[in-house]
C-alpha cells in the first residue's frame, strides 16, 4: 500500500540501511481532524445520508 509515493519492492530477507540526512523525514503526521473527517475531504464524499445524527 502507498499514497501516492514511491515504492520500492525488497526481496524477503532484505536490509534497510536508515542514517541521518541533512533534511529531517516527517514520517507521520498527526491530525486534529478525525479519520473520517480526513476521508470525507480527501475523496469529496457526500456527507448527508451516512452520517446520521448523534446517538
Amino acid at each position: 500500500w502507498c499514497d501516492g509515493r514511491r515504492t520500492v519492492e525488497l526481496p524477503a530477507g532484505a536490509r534497510v540501511e536508515v542514517r541521518r540526512g541533512a533534511v529531517p523525514v516527517r514520517l507521520a503526521r498527526l491530525h486534529q481532524a478525525s479519520f473520517t473527517d480526513r476521508l470525507v475531504a480527501k475523496f469529496a464524499l457526500p456527507v448527508s445520508g451516512w452520517r446520521g445524527a448523534p446517538h
